[in-house]
């Protein structure tokens, strides 16, 4: 009896999910929709994001502009993203004064909210935070807590922001410094 005791609870915290702790320095390949205020950023390739410096690249396909390398740094006062467009050999420089946290930065208030599906059709788990005056995120990550399927983020306010990323790949840790370096192109500030 007893061993039927420890086999079903076995079984039983076999099926509790794990809760994410993502490296906030990682390299995805995502396809990722940003809307803040009136501006949308819709992105699909790789995204390279180093946490550490304050520093995200991405090596995609930018809607209605083609194959880009796109540098985003924080600032103190927001950011500085340079969109360099490959085929044209052109460089763009913009100052965003709102940024939104890093998409990982929840989940240490986050809840498990049952369960969520990936594209893929696999079931996991979904992790949530809601503040009725300030955001509503919703992670779906694998079962035991290793993999972002999607997340889904409203952030209330003054900057009004909305984000959805659809996670392909995840590979956590610090990327190489060589996906940061600036083309020659973007390098005279324009």
């Amino acid at each position: 009896m007893i061993f039927l005791i420890l086999c079903l609870l076995t079984v039983s915290l076999a099926q509790i999910p794990i809760k994410p702790t993502f490296d906030d320095n990682f390299a995805a390949t995502v396809d990722y929709t940003e809307t803040t205020g009136r501006r949308t950023f819709t992105i699909k390739g790789a995204w390279y994001s180093d946490y550490t410096d304050r520093a995200d690249a991405y090596d995609a396909t930018l809607a209605q502009v083609g194959e880009v390398l796109v540098f985003e740094n924080q600032t103190d006062d927001g950011s500085v993203t340079f969109i360099y467009r490959k085929e044209t050999n052109d460089c763009s420089k913009n100052n965003a004064p709102v940024y939104l946290p890093h998409p990982f930065s929840f989940l240490a208030n986050a809840l498990q909210n049952g369960t969520c599906v990936a594209n893929d059709g696999t079931v996991g788990a979904a992790w949530a935070q809601y503040d009725v005056r300030a955001m509503n995120i919703t992670l779906c990550a694998s079962n035991d807590g290793t993999k972002p399927f999607w997340l889904e983020e409203f952030r209330f306010g003054v900057a009004h922001s909305q984000r959805t990323i659809q996670f392909d790949t995840f590979v956590s840790g610090k990327p190489s410094s060589r996906y940061f370096v600036l083309p020659d192109a973007c390098k005279g500030g324009k």
